[in-house]
């Protein structure tokens, strides 16, 4: 039995989509005494990397199946995703854990691992008491999911009058500590980051919050690769100030 893992092994996203055949392997070693198998039968794990490219992941998904997966997980990306779910060269079974909104009912053969953008909105907006009259901060990348991320919220919050504000890195930013000393001087009520992106070096965090009395009224989030973690003042007003969500 093969199955395959079209991920990004390589480029902006590769931290995060190593994970994905990592998570493959270490799920077959675990469904049998005898390591690789489920019910007896071998398992080989086939990858391609997309490279974060669309065009890339394109072509893995095609190569991988006539390889003899039947089966193929990834990419993590909505925007890669979408590509290789509307490409007309791949027929096998597609399993995405990346939470655009578009992947619904959009072929028999896609299904979606994970929530689904509007999911995380909803719950994040049951999380705000008296909306009305409250800005709400989105920190993303400029992806797909994160363009996506800021329609959806501003849409779910607007509708309650709240304000949505954004906070846009490009996908490839490595330092993120500019992007988050903008949040933290926009004094949101809430913050909510979007995506898959490298969490800032920890001294870079501590002097960002040193450095910006302002964001002592809220928690400054970020989203770590294949982990999630959050940045909170010791003199944060509340918990509920930090929302945190992580899938591109």
């Amino acid at each position: 039995m093969r199955n395959g893992a079209v991920t990004s092994l390589s480029g902006i996203q590769e931290n995060f989509g190593k994970a994905v055949p990592k998570g493959l392997q270490g799920r077959h070693g675990l469904s049998d005494r005898e390591h690789g198998r489920i019910d007896g039968r071998k398992v080989e794990i086939l990858e391609a990397d997309d490279g974060s490219n669309p065009a890339q992941a394109a072509s893995g998904a095609t190569a991988l199946p006539s390889q003899g997966a039947k089966i193929l997980a990834g990419p993590i990306s909505t925007g890669i995703g979408l590509h290789v779910a509307d490409h007309p060269g791949n027929d096998a079974l597609l399993l995405l854990s990346a939470g655009g909104d578009d992947f619904t009912g959009m072929s028999p053969n896609v299904f979606r691992t994970i929530w689904q953008t509007v999911q995380t909105n909803k719950a994040i907006l049951a999380t705000v008491p008296e909306t009305a009259g409250k800005t709400i901060l989105v920190s993303t990348q400029d992806t797909t999911f994160g363009t996506a991320s800021v329609t959806g919220l501003s849409s779910a919050f607007g509708a309650v009058g709240a304000t949505v504000e954004s906070v846009v890195a490009p996908a490839a930013a490595n330092d993120l500590i500019p992007f988050a000393q903008r949040a933290a001087d926009a004094t949101p009520t809430s913050c909510t980051s979007r995506g898959s992106v490298p969490t800032p070096r920890r001294s870079g965090r501590r002097r960002l919050l040193r450095e910006s009395p302002k964001s002592r009224s809220f928690a400054v989030c970020t989203t770590a690769s294949a982990r999630k973690s959050s940045i909170a003042p010791r003199r944060a007003k509340s918990a509920r100030s930090s929302f945190r969500s992580s899938s591109p």
